[in-house]
């Protein structure tokens, strides 16, 4: 009797275990975080506010793929030009590069597949803005 008590127990923790293991598991989608530009990859809504001024600034920002280690932002702070920033795992930085007349540099972080944090400056040779960013789907 207690051997035929012992396997019924068995069983139904092991049914368990495999039935758990199963479940789906609540929250965002895990992000893949080998160094693919595709992470980032779409038309994100971006809140901005230049540290120097009280006003945020929101507008639609688009980011696609320039290759698997690169991305293109389009209409960061109102540029009609690309910025090219290139991609480390959840991570990107923007290296300085002329847009428009002005020097642009920053870095920034892909914290979900829905959420971008960035800091990026422009520097016009007279003033320099630091712009902090938040990126959502």
């Amino acid at each position: 009797m207690k051997r035929g008590n012992l396997i019924i127990a068995s069983v139904t923790v092991l049914g368990l275990l495999i039935l758990n293991s199963c479940a789906k598991e609540d929250g965002v989608a895990p992000i893949n975080t080998t160094t693919n530009a595709s992470n980032f990859v779409g038309q994100w809504d971006n809140i901005e506010k230049i540290r120097s001024t009280p006003d945020l600034s929101t507008y639609p920002v688009i980011i696609e793929s320039g290759s698997s280690s690169t991305i293109l932002i389009s209409k960061l702070y109102g540029f009609p030009s690309k910025i090219t920033a290139n991609v480390s795992s959840t991570n990107f930085t923007i290296p300085q590069q002329i847009i428009q007349g002005v020097y642009v540099s920053g870095h920034g972080v892909l914290l979900n597949p829905n959420q971008i944090n960035m800091t990026y400056i422009v520097e016009n040779g007279i003033s320099n803005d630091t712009i902090d960013a938040k990126l959502t789907k």
